[in-house]
């Protein structure tokens, strides 16, 4: 008969179990192996120990509030460091239980990933600028700086801010779509979606057809007010699987999970044919659009390459039409 704790040390992910102090009290072998420790040398010790410079500062200021706070953290990209100071990349689940006696445990699968994510630096480098830009809001900074020396203390103000900063990180001002760099975190997710399972995915690239003539002819108020006409429409007309994002001047992208191709042609020319069919205040506007899968091998430069040769493909073919590649 297997002993009740056999199937942790033979589980094929890295577990980890620590008290409500963020002490290490249990971690199976997988996880020693690869961070290259002995049990003894881990046990008792603080979790940061754990964790490389960035990866630790998203574990204090996000990670382990929302655990505390919500009870689970599901899929969240975390940079451990093992014993000789490399860096190791690892997608983390936890959640949060009580022992016998009503004390907090959280409980930690960690997995490898073989592609570094970067979105806790982007996350970080969001907070320096954001602390720069926030200077005279002294109660701001101060907020964040007390809720890193008094974690349990500042729960609340932490999530507010930590908020904040995903918003400022990850949103187009203008159109309040996802930004360029979020879409690229999501579409680099997606693809190492698709290597590490089976499944389907499509990109979208739109562009605006004769954006400069409207900004010539009406101002750039007016460009502006069609870019937000434009957001606000993506934003009713995509699922919330869905990431829909502003890239550029007037160029648009919207990542599609779990779509073949026959759907995924039939949402482009749905968005089309609304973008094409709404009222404008200086006349119409009308959208190319190129689409392709999302492929098991793809690269992010090689799947963003073949939307763009479709995108232009449709401005070559007369505009206000749809391509695929």
């Amino acid at each position: 008969m297997m002993d009740k704790n056999a199937w942790v040390e033979q589980a094929p992910v890295g577990l980890l179990a620590i008290h409500g102090d963020s002490t290490i009290t249990h971690i199976n072998t997988m996880l020693l192996k690869l961070l290259n420790y002995e049990r003894e040398e881990l046990i008792g010790q603080p979790i940061n120990l754990l964790f490389a410079r960035s990866g630790k500062l998203f574990f204090l200021t996000h990670v382990f509030p929302l655990l505390q706070h919500q009870g689970l953290v599901e899929e969240m990209y975390l940079r451990l460091r093992d014993r000789d100071g490399h860096d190791i990349p690892v997608l983390i689940n936890a959640s949060k239980v009580e022992d016998s006696k009503g004390a907090p445990r959280f409980l930690f699968a960690m997995m490898p990933i073989q592609r570094r994510f970067i979105f806790e630096d982007q996350l970080v480098e969001a907070r320096k600028e954001a602390e720069q830009a926030l200077m005279a809001q002294r109660e701001a900074t101060d907020a964040l700086q007390s809720a890193r020396e008094e974690l349990e203390e500042k729960q609340a103000q932490l999530l507010r801010l930590n908020e904040q900063l995903q918003r400022l990180a990850n949103t187009d001002e203008l159109t309040q779509l996802a930004n360029r760099r979020s879409f690229e975190e999501q579409l680099e997710y997606q693809l190492a979606l698709q290597k590490r399972q089976s499944g389907r995915a499509g990109l979208m690239l739109l562009d605006i057809d004769h954006f400069k003539k409207i900004n010539d002819l009406h101002g750039h108020g007016c460009g502006d007010e069609v870019l937000c006409k434009v957001g606000k429409l993506l934003r009713e007309l995509m699922r919330e699987v869905d990431t829909a994002a502003r890239i550029g001047g007037e160029e648009f992208a919207i990542i599609l999970p779990g779509v073949d191709e026959q759907g995924l042609q039939t949402a482009a020319e749905r968005i089309r044919k609304k973008i094409e069919s709404t009222r404008w205040r200086h006349g119409s506007v009308t959208m190319s659009v190129g689409v392709t899968m999302v492929r098991h091998d793809d690269s992010r430069e090689a799947v963003m390459q073949r939307a763009d040769r479709a995108m232009y493909q449709a401005k070559r073919q007369g505009r206000n039409c749809v391509e695929i590649a």
